[in-house]
């Protein structure tokens, strides 16, 4: 029996990581595979009720909008690190969260703690040069501040258990 209990069957091609692809019976007639088995499609349904997630998600995409206005867009170094930080928190969240156990959950909220705290470093420092109106930059700083609170306030309570 392979990896999380994927045992080789018709239509499952199994590879070092387990069961990679199953065949879909809505899908039977065209012949096409489903590359994401259905064990995980509840999981990834879980993962978008998590608050500490979906906060993530709303950083990441209004720090990348930051980033691409004209003021702040030529500061290729720093919109690459602030572009980075951004997206590498969400997908921190969810690979711990697929992971499946509480320890390496909290290892990767660890990593997405650090991005946060990042990406705010880099905002506070668009403010501080004036690279862009406050108003406009303050609401991402704030959102960013939730965000750290809500992955502290996750860890803690994971770690408690």
């Amino acid at each position: 029996m392979g990896d999380a209990g994927c045992a080789p069957r018709p239509g499952c091609e199994m590879r070092d990581a387990g069961c990679v692809r199953q065949s879909n019976p809505l899908l039977r007639d065209s012949g096409t595979l489903s590359l994401v088995p259905r064990r995980y499609l509840s999981a990834m349904r879980r993962l978008q009720k998590l608050d500490t997630w979906r906060g993530a998600q709303e950083l990441a995409r209004a720090a990348y909008l930051l980033t691409t206005t004209p003021t702040v867009s030529k500061h290729f170094a720093l919109v690459d690190q602030i572009r980075r930080a951004a997206i590498s928190i969400p997908a921190n969240i969810a690979e711990g969260y697929a992971l499946g156990t509480t320890a390496q959950f909290v290892r990767c909220l660890k990593i997405a703690l650090g991005s946060s705290t990042e990406l705010l470093s880099h905002l506070t420092l668009l403010k501080s040069l004036g690279l862009m109106p406050e108003t406009e930059l303050q609401p991402c700083i704030d959102l960013c501040e939730r965000v750290v609170a809500m992955t502290i306030g996750l860890i803690r309570r994971l770690m408690s258990r």
